[in-house]
């Protein structure tokens, strides 16, 4: 045998069925880490912390982990006794990039994308004509509501400090997620759900945020 015949067995694609079902079983933990990525987003998004134990006692979760650790020594053992390398760079290239690879963006910040002029009218309207108290729920201070003629923006509470930043609603019910508007960094400070109850989850734009109010 060459040395390029042998340098090709080395990443020869496996003929024999048990080469295969660990090609088979990487692509299954692949997905299944991809997920569970997922499901830490919505557990995440909907303030239920408790799901964590739901996620890692699980028998799927369970069984992820014995498929890991079965896997690993296997393909180890596999790729020594074939002197093949593909399937053990299969392993490992394909488990990176499922941990790697980007999530769908969360439906708030699309929806956002799709309104944000009406969000951003929100704010002009405010810093023209100011926000009425709140009623229904919005009476505390700093605390209003949105005018009726955004029929886009989230028609709950929002919140005003220091006349800089500027707190909505979650957009969906469950979820924790809210649209801020901070007229300068400086100030995000002054942000319950970016800051005080909560942390930035993403910056949609440079005075735009998706914070996650947790308390």
């Amino acid at each position: 045998m060459t040395n390029q015949e042998t340098q090709l067995r080395y990443f020869d694609f496996p003929r024999d069925k048990r080469g295969r079902l660990l090609l088979f079983l990487t692509l299954l933990l692949s997905a299944t880490l991809y997920w569970q990525r997922t499901y830490y987003d919505n557990i995440v998004s909907a303030g239920r912390m408790g799901g964590f134990i739901f996620l890692f006692l699980s028998p799927l979760y369970l069984l992820w982990i014995i498929g890991i650790v079965y896997s690993i020594g296997a393909t180890i053992k596999y790729t020594s006794s074939k002197i093949n390398l593909l399937p053990f760079l299969f392993f490992v290239g394909l488990l990176l990039l499922s941990y790697r690879l980007p999530l769908p963006p969360l439906p708030e910040t699309t929806y956002f994308f799709e309104h944000r002029e009406e969000f951003e009218s929100v704010v002009d309207y405010y810093y023209q004509y100011g926000f009425y108290q709140g009623v229904n729920g919005c009476e505390a201070s700093d605390v209003y509501n949105v005018p009726e003629i955004f029929e886009n923006v989230p028609s709950g509470c929002v919140r005003v400090f220091d006349d800089a930043v500027i707190e909505l609603s979650p957009i969906y019910r469950g979820r924790a997620y809210s649209i801020v508007y901070i007229e300068k960094p400086d100030f995000l400070f002054s942000s319950r759900a970016c800051q005080s109850r909560g942390y930035v989850w993403e910056q949609l734009d440079t005075q735009w945020f998706l914070c996650l109010e947790t308390n």
